[in-house]
């Protein structure tokens, strides 16, 4: 069975927005998201947290892909993304993840 339509939209919705501008739409929408993958609710996303959050919505092509965005995001090297590491690696990695998600996302829900 397949995730919630309301998850999904968040999910597709926080890509379809320009990086370049500052939306506070986007911003809460990558708040919902940081809240859905941080698991243990301790302000923190780890590899594995990660990793399941990604499979479990068909985005997660082979297995180094969650320990590189975290490394990429990862600017006080404690192997996790606090949210405001993970809302830097969004914006900076955006158009990335819009073509991934779009290669990925087959039937455009």
């Amino acid at each position: 069975m397949g995730e919630p339509g309301w998850r999904r939209w968040i999910w597709s919705r926080a890509w379809c927005q320009d990086a370049d501008v500052v939306d506070p739409e986007r911003e809460r929408l990558w708040a919902e998201l940081f809240e859905e993958l941080d698991l243990n609710k301790d302000g923190r996303i780890d590899i594995n947290e990660l990793r399941t959050g990604l499979a479990a919505r068909g985005l997660l092509p082979n297995t180094s892909v969650e320990e590189q965005i975290v490394r990429a995001g990862d600017t006080n090297q404690d192997g996790q993304l606090d949210f405001e590491e993970f809302t830097q690696f969004l914006r900076s990695h955006e158009k990335r993840l819009k073509l991934m998600f779009s290669s990925l996302d087959c039937n455009n829900d």
